[in-house]
């Protein structure tokens, strides 16, 4: 279908049961590409490129992609 993402919504929320009890993995880090509406989308966005911009200049691109990757499957996964 040429979607970005092809799963559906329910596939990729952040659901603990599904993570937990199915071992749906996919979840911890797909459903950080799952937005409210538009203006949280920006808002993120902006905050990503504000920060992120900096920190990739510091840390340099493999440890910003890693500690970035590394940082959302620990959040998601204490809120699991």
């Amino acid at each position: 279908n040429g979607a970005l993402i092809p799963f559906r919504f329910d596939q990729i929320c952040l659901n603990p049961s599904e993570v937990l009890g199915s071992w749906d993995l996919k979840r911890l880090v797909l459903s950080a590409f799952v937005h409210a509406d538009d203006y949280h989308l920006y808002y993120n966005m902006s905050s990503l490129l504000w920060k992120g911009a900096q920190l990739e200049q510091y840390r340099g691109t493999e440890e910003f992609v890693a500690m970035t990757l590394f940082l959302l499957v620990i959040s998601h996964g204490l809120y699991v």
